[in-house]
Formats: C-alpha cells, structure tokens, sequence
C-alpha cells in the first residue's frame, strides 16, 4: 500500500538518475539507495548486488582454501607422525628372530644400550638365540664346561642359548656359524678367575691346526700330543706373559680333557694355564691360572665353568 502511495505521490527513490547511490531517502520511507525496494534493477544496485556476490563466493572460496589447508596440515601432521613412527625401530636389532644380528658386537655397534645377556643372531641365514657379554664390548659364547657339570667334550650339547651357568654340561655351538660372525678375537676365561682371561688372535687359533673348531666340535681324533705356538696373548689379556701353546695329549681317551694353554708344549708337565687337569675326584679339574707360579690346586674350582668367547 505505501509502495502505491508513493507511486501516487510521484515520490519514488531511483525515478532520478544517482538517486540509488546519493545516501540520501529520497522518497521518505526510511530505506536509503539500495536498500529500497524501487532501486532493485538500477545499475548502481546491480554493482552492489555483484560485489555481494563476489564477497559471499569469496568467503566460500576462503572458507574452502581454509579447509583445503587444513586437511594439508591434517595430511602433513599424519605423514609427519608416520615418518617419527618409522624412525623409530619397532624391533631392535637382536631382540627376536625378526630381526637378528649377525653377532654381538654388531649390536653394541647398532647403538643399542644392552645389556649382557640372551640376543637373537643369524650370522649365516638361520636364527638362534646367544648370550651376549655387553659389558666388555660383545663378545659372543661359543663353548663352555664346567665343573661337576658333566656331559662329554667330544659329544658337546648344542642347545642354545649357551648359557655361562654353573653345573651345566659341556656345551657349544658348531663351528660353522661361529666362524661366519668373521671374528678378530678369541677369549679364554672362567667365571672363577677375573676376566677377561687370555686373549688371542682368530687367525693364530684357526691357523694351521684349528684348535677352535676342534674345541667346538669335539673332534679330537688324531692329534695326541700335537702342540701348537702361538704369538704372544693380545693387548688387554691378564693372565701370564709368555708365548702360549695349545695341547690336546689324551687322543679321546677322556671325555672331560680338551686343548689346554699353557707356556711350553707338554702343557701337564709345565705350569698348565687354562684349561682341564686330573683332579678333584678325576672329574673335569677345570683350572685358570693367571701366573705360572700359583700352585695348580689353587686355581681349580669346585663349582666354576671354563669359557670360551669370539669377537
């Protein structure tokens, strides 16, 4: 109705050029330019009207452009945490079949702060468990026979882990994966004296009699009274300063006798150093001197076990 008064009055805002754009109420009824219904069609609107359509398009554009970024970021904080994920190791070298190591060393070398004990290696295809001596740099057990422990050097159990347990029978690994690990070192020790023991090289060990592999493979045929020199025992050894020799002398006759060091050949007849000598009921007499002058039944054990590590 008031649309036709005004009509009848001839008062209408936009009957006049710029009247849609002059900020002025032309017409009186309290609208101003645009917003007055008689300005709708006026160019001066039509501008207006397209600005307002550019700005509602422009916060849908910005509201799109806002979401699009944040499915980025959502995106990049994902793949963010699936890289951190995949930085860290799900399965540390050593601690299962999945992941073994090829030997102990190469886990202390890995980073991982172990700590001896029992670790999964495969250092020729198949995985086994093995004890690990972390404290002194990885070192890995490859033979034991302790005392009152029983079994037989020449049939050794090979059960692994090895374990460098007291009371436990003769046991070893075989010598294949022991030599695939590519060891430097050999350790000759005990649990009963302190370590490390004699440290000798691989290659003066395994040279031209392999004493080691006979060591692990019980495998003592044909070599009564064979005696083998050694160079000097290697930096960091604590036993007896003297060119060592390695002698087996009882051709199979004795489950419990195996190689022995000592400082001149004929091992039993000079001071024995390591290794096994009649005594203590004729049993294994497992003994560990660290000098040639300490009495032979001093450096025997009731309960102790010999050890040998590679690394």
């Amino acid at each position: 109705m008031w649309l036709l008064t005004l009509l009848a009055c001839g008062e209408v805002e936009g009957d006049e050029e710029g009247e849609c754009s002059d900020a002025a109420d032309n017409d009186l009824d309290g609208l101003f330019d645009c917003d007055d219904p008689t300005c709708f069609g006026s160019p001066d609107c039509a501008e207006v009207e397209g600005d307002a359509d550019t700005d509602a398009d422009s916060d849908s554009d910005s509201d799109s452009d806002s979401d699009s970024d944040s499915d980025t970021d959502s995106d990049s904080d994902s793949d963010s945490d699936s890289d951190s994920d995949s930085d860290t190791d799900p399965c540390p070298l050593g601690s299962s079949s999945d992941c073994p190591a090829e030997d102990c060393i190469a886990i202390v070398e890995a980073g991982t702060d172990g700590m001896e004990g029992v670790y999964w290696l495969a250092p020729e295809g198949s995985a086994f468990e093995a004890w690990c001596d972390m404290e002194n740099g990885g070192w890995t057990l490859v033979w034991s026979m302790c005392q009152d422990g029983g079994g037989s050097v020449t049939n050794p159990v090979r059960t692994t882990p090895l374990m460098p347990s007291k009371h436990l029978p003769v046991s070893a690994l075989s010598y294949a994966p022991v030599e695939a690990m590519e060891p430097t070192s050999v350790r000759f020790g005990s649990d009963f004296r302190e370590e490390p023991g004699y440290l000798l090289s691989w290659d003066d060990v395994t040279g031209t009699v392999n004493q080691l592999q006979k060591l692990l493979d019980g495998d003592f045929s044909g070599d009564k009274n064979e005696c083998l020199q050694y160079l000097n025992p290697l930096e960091g050894s604590n036993g007896e300063e003297c060119v060592l020799v390695m002698q087996h002398n009882n051709s199979n006759s004795e489950p419990y006798d195996i190689p022995s060091l000592g400082c001149n050949c004929g091992v039993w007849n000079y001071p024995l150093l390591w290794g096994q000598i009649d005594g203590l009921t004729q049993f294994n007499g497992v003994s560990h001197r660290l000098s040639k002058d300490e009495p032979s039944d001093g450096v025997m054990t009731t309960d102790g076990c010999l050890h040998v590590y590679v690394k």
